[in-house]
């Protein structure tokens, strides 16, 4: 309830009032609605008073009451300057009315304070038109201030044009001359300090005016500044992440560099490739293709399957331009998928199964052939730097997978020119011992040849002998 009321008299201390236009305007624009608060709240009371006591009220004191809420309707509507000068001349006027309305309803209780003190109070009234007006408003100020010393200095003239005149009603007042005086002098001295002070606000306003244009400057110079070192403390900031960038992939870098020569077999070099890749780009799945030629076709061929720390051994062959490695491999350029179709691929751990959100299908070219292809499956997005450093190290693991395939070609080769040299071998062995074995045959066909012969000349000189017989 305290709460709700302060906020409602809040409401109606900022009627009408504008904070972009001058300090001075808007706070008396406010000091102009405290002064219809205060009016309603004394009429308010004095209605109840004259209630209580059974007179009848007053129509000064009403229309006095109707003023209040004309000051906030005035406010309301941006009459602002009318309203203020209203309620600088109000109150004077209304304690002109008030006391002509006594003397007319109750004339029998009539004295001379009742002409002198008057002029008095209407002349204290013409401090409001100092209060709700600024320095910047002179012209209204003078005439709010004009009016209720005309008011002040013509008491008299306006009792009698009622009929309520001191001596109309038979009242002789040794005061009257003086209470005059004392009015003219009271206002000679509020216009005096009126001037004086206005003077000397002009000067503080002057001053404060230079200091808020020096105090500007320097703002202007201090935003200009926090601009430069905020525009500075960016660059510094942007430079430290593309440092952080550079740094972390040299590091990666070195780090395949160093498994790519860990081993020689190419099988154990495959799975710690994808093993380093996929924990150092810190995603969820990754698998590494290498093409083949086999019968003069070529095929690429799964290698190696990585995931949530776990190897994979799965057999898979794609044949170029088949699905998006396939087209990776003829076109050469990677692939990098945001929205992943449910049944592309899919992330397994101990928690089940699910569709990653980003694909990544990066082809390894050595001298624009491709040797390979990885493909990483994340739940994350990759960055840029992230995709940049994957195709600056598919070179290196480009030429180190075109380097197996080499050595692997070349010690095929070794192995069947070892093959056929053992079976040469052997086969010249054999020959050997053939050529041996038909080397033995010839000198014991040749030994039986010369026993034949043998035989053959005793035969015949056995035969020439018979004969000679």
């Amino acid at each position: 309830m305290k709460k709700s009321l302060i906020a409602f008299f809040d409401k109606l201390s900022n009627t009408g009032v504008d904070k972009e236009e001058d300090f001075q305007i808007y706070k008396r624009v406010m000091l102009s609605n405290y002064f219809a608060m205060t009016i309603i709240v004394a009429t308010s009371i004095f209605t109840l008073l004259y209630i209580a006591r059974g007179n009848p009220l007053p129509v000064a004191l009403a229309g006095l009451g109707c003023i209040g809420f004309l000051i906030f309707l005035l406010n309301h509507f941006n009459f602002t300057g009318f309203s203020r000068f209203v309620i600088s001349i109000a109150p004077g006027l209304a304690l002109l009315a008030l006391n002509i309305n006594i003397k007319l309803n109750t004339p029998e209780v009539i004295e001379s304070f009742h002409y002198t003190s008057i002029r008095l109070l209407i002349a204290v009234t013409v401090l409001l038109p100092l209060t709700v007006f600024s320095t910047k408003e002179i012209w209204k100020m003078a005439i709010a201030a004009l009016v209720l010393g005309c008011v002040a200095l013509g008491v008299d003239p306006i009792c009698e044009y009622f009929g309520v005149g001191s001596e109309q009603l038979g009242i002789v007042s040794i005061y009257k001359k003086s209470a005059v005086d004392d009015v003219t002098v009271v206002f000679i001295v509020i216009i005096s300090s009126y001037t004086f002070l206005t003077r000397l606000n002009t000067q503080f306003q002057r001053m404060n005016n230079e200091l808020l244009v020096e105090a500007k400057k320097q703002n202007e110079t201090l935003n200009t500044r926090e601009v430069e070192l905020k525009q500075t403390l960016e660059e510094v900031e942007i430079a430290r992440k593309e440092e952080a960038k550079r740094n972390w992939a040299t590091k990666g870098l070195a780090e395949l560099n160093t498994l790519l020569r860990s081993t020689d077999d190419p099988e154990k070099m495959y799975q710690a490739l994808l093993k380093g890749v996929v924990k150092y780009l810190d995603v969820n799945q990754g698998g590494l293709y290498i093409c083949e030629e086999k019968e003069g076709k070529t095929q690429i061929e799964l290698k190696s399957c990585y995931a949530y720390n776990r190897q994979k051994f799965i057999e898979k062959v794609i044949m170029p331009g088949e699905g998006l490695i396939g087209q990776s491999y003829l076109e050469g350029k990677p692939v990098y998928l945001k929205k992943i179709p449910k049944e592309y691929v899919s992330i397994t751990s101990g928690l089940g199964k699910a569709t990653p959100k980003n694909v990544l299908i990066m082809p390894l070219k050595m001298r624009d052939k491709v040797e390979g292809i990885i493909e990483i499956a994340s739940f994350k997005e990759l960055e840029k730097h992230e995709i940049n450093f994957l195709e600056s190290v598919g070179e290196d693991i480009a030429s180190t997978i075109g380097a197996a395939k080499i050595n692997a070609k070349t010690k095929h080769l070794l192995d069947q020119s070892r093959l056929m040299s053992d079976e040469l071998m052997e086969k010249e062995h054999e020959m050997r011992q053939n050529v041996e074995e038909l080397r033995a045959t010839q000198e014991a066909m040749a030994r039986k040849e010369q026993e034949y012969l043998e035989r053959i000349a005793l035969l015949e000189q056995g035969q020439s002998t018979t004969e000679a017989r």
